[in-house]
């Protein structure tokens, strides 16, 4: 069976980007290093590709290596462009520009007000189109969503800014001009692009939600629960197994036994047409901080529970330590009350790790500290989990999904050859048995900010060595060419940077 700490480390539930200074916490993911027992009986088979395909005019941009191969976009033939999907706010998708930004400013660039700006973000290429996004109410009148409303060319950059204001189309001084901003050409209707409608296919107890485009080509979007009608994705549980796990709602539970070990009854969601398939489940986790999942229990619309039993008891205090007391009934509230139906055995189970003859084999992995896992990869050699992106050679490669730790010279002035690394060890939520962690190249922005780093940044993987230890006097790179130095770093450890050539090379080809 799996260690506890493995059960939680498929969770990665409390890890966040807080601070620079000691102590520091970051990001991480990582599941490298704890697969070992998978279910015997899987009812989703992981190395089966999910339903992602070529159409007439738009033809599949495959990236392969190492026996690897998944569907990272498509090219529009027609547009002589590459594409991806996004949701219009007309209902429909669109295979839109992957070359495209959202940043219209509120401001143009002509005294008549009828130029846009569109403000490109200081890191990265310079985007070639800009989407404007609004909202809607979503068919069935329960909620309101989001799409993209209009596509306009980038034509190149703006030096005056007009705003529309009520004394008319009044020009912009010095730095009311926003940083970056770039004219916008008229606008290109979405019937330019290739569009696709959401439909569903169903294998078992797992079913897909996937876009049919018009050409006929397909765009995988996510999974669901056959029996439940409920989204899912995939997450290790407490128990080991990986299932597909509805999006749930965090209510309390009441429990049936004094110990907190039996689930009964959670206050009601509602009724009616608005209550998705998700608001009427709930999940339990384990009790403590890293919260796995260890059942999925559905929420009766109409049932009392006072019929399931006669006291209930509610789980409080710490997540180290948490107690379990009687709820009185003036507190309890019974007619906000339903019972509850254990629908655990209805989540499709998967292996988290496939088979196959290459280096690489399909796999399930944790790329957040959401929970949920990806469709990635398994590399045999190295026995880690990786996922592809570019590395620090510049070429696209398979690279583990290791903890992401933040690199520290051991010097005040950036310029030790000695490296260290630290990252945030989140009540042992965390698995670190690869020793690995991910730091990403600063390529511009400051520490911590909303532009700190490029999306298309290269990525290196430092193995770590040695005890972490305090180390004073330390600095790090905050923008490039710029040294920014800290009075200690805790919990630093000794890295060593890993030969991106060791790592599985991939290359882009189009069907």
């Amino acid at each position: 069976m799996w260690s506890a700490a493995c059960f939680a480390a498929g969770m990665l539930r409390h890890t966040s980007f807080t601070a620079l200074l000691a102590p520091l916490t970051v990001l991480v993911a990582a599941l490298g290093g704890c697969a070992k027992d998978e279910p015997a009986t899987p009812t989703a088979d992981v190395a089966t590709p999910p339903a992602t395909s070529s159409g007439t005019r738009l033809r599949a941009r495959v990236l392969e290596g190492g026996g690897a191969r998944e569907i990272v976009g498509f090219f529009d033939t027609a547009r002589n462009e590459e594409c991806t999907f996004q949701e219009g706010n007309d209902g429909r998708w669109y295979c839109l520009p992957s070359a495209a930004a959202a940043g219209f400013s509120g401001t143009f660039a002509d005294a008549a007000c009828t130029i846009p700006l569109g403000v490109a973000s200081p890191c990265g290429a310079a985007p070639k189109y800009f989407v404007t996004v609004g909202s809607r109410q979503s068919p069935d009148g329960c909620a309101a969503t989001r799409g993209v409303t209009s596509v306009r060319a980038a034509l190149g950059p703006a030096t005056t800014a007009y705003a529309q204001t009520g004394n008319g189309c009044t020009p912009q001084t010095g730095a009311s001009v926003p940083e970056g901003a770039v004219q916008l050409g008229p606008e290109i209707s979405l019937t330019e692009f290739v569009s696709a409608a959401e439909t569903t296919t169903k294998n078992g107890d797992l079913g897909e939600r996937i876009l049919l485009a018009d050409d006929g080509a397909k765009q995988h979007l996510g999974y669901y629960v056959v029996k439940l009608s409920a989204d899912c994705t995939f997450q290790v549980m407490a128990d080991g197994t990986t299932r597909c796990i509805p999006l749930t709602s965090g209510s309390q539970l009441f429990y049936s036994d004094a110990e907190c070990t039996a689930p009964a009854a959670t206050y009601s969601f509602g009724s009616g047409r608005c209550v998705s398939a998700g608001g009427r489940l709930v999940r339990e986790s384990t009790p403590d901080s890293c919260g796995a999942a260890r059942a999925v229990y559905s929420v009766s619309d109409d049932e009392s529970p006072d019929a399931v039993g006669g006291t209930y008891y509610a789980r409080n205090g710490s997540s180290a330590a948490p107690t379990c007391t009687a709820l009185p009934q003036s507190s309890r509230g019974t007619s906000n009350l339903r019972a509850l139906t254990d629908v655990t055995s209805a989540l499709p189970k998967a292996a988290r790790i496939g088979g196959g003859s290459g280096r690489l084999v399909p796999a399930f992995v944790a790329t957040s500290s959401t929970g949920a896992l990806v469709r990635g990869w398994h590399d045999t050699v190295k026995n880690v989990d990786c996922t592809f992106g570019k590395a620090s050679d510049g070429k696209v490669r398979c690279l583990p999904t290791a903890p992401r730790g933040i690199l520290f010279f051991t010097d005040g002035a950036c310029a030790s050859p000695s490296r260290v690394v630290t990252y945030a060890e989140a009540g042992g939520c965390t698995d670190t048995s690869s020793g690995l962690v991910r730091v990403a190249d600063r390529t511009c922005g400051a520490q911590g900010g909303a532009a700190a780093f490029d999306a298309d940044a290269p990525t290196r993987i430092y193995k770590l060595t040695g005890a972490p230890r305090e180390v004073p006097g330390a600095s790090y790179a905050s923008e490039p060419g710029k040294c920014a130095r800290v009075e200690a770093v805790r919990a630093a450890t000794d890295a060593i940077e890993e030969d991106p050539a060791g790592f599985v090379e991939g290359n882009v080809v189009t069907e």
